[in-house]
């Protein structure tokens, strides 16, 4: 009961500020809120509500690099690689400069011995 008290609290802040900070700062939010729980999920051994957070997380910012890091890091390690590398490249193509990034699809690529694409 807390916890869903201080989101409707956060949502009203968001909807308060929408003139200054704009809608997407909201979704952003909600997202890094989700993530929180996907990490808590991840901690008590729930794989795959893990997955499902992350994944809800990473559709409500989709034009965030680092939720679309996260999302391939948890693919990682659930072994799931095409995943992975779908969602790592998704974070780069958002920040080209994105070294974490690059050094996990470069993971992912010799985990599938696939040495052309880690060059």
């Amino acid at each position: 009961m807390c916890r869903s008290f201080f989101r409707s609290l956060a949502w009203l802040f968001c909807l308060t500020t929408l003139v200054a900070a704009g809608l997407s700062g909201c979704a952003r939010q909600e997202a890094y809120g989700i993530l929180d729980e996907a990490n808590e999920h991840e901690a008590l051994g729930r794989e795959v509500q893990a997955i499902e957070a992350y994944h809800r997380a990473a559709e409500i910012a989709p034009d965030d690099a680092y939720l679309q890091r996260v999302l391939g890091r948890a693919f990682v390690r659930r072994r799931d690689y095409d995943r992975a590398a779908e969602a790592l490249q998704a974070a780069i193509d958002l920040e080209a400069g994105y070294l974490e990034a690059y050094q996990d699809l470069i993971a992912v690529a010799l985990r599938q011995d696939d040495a052309d694409a880690a060059m």
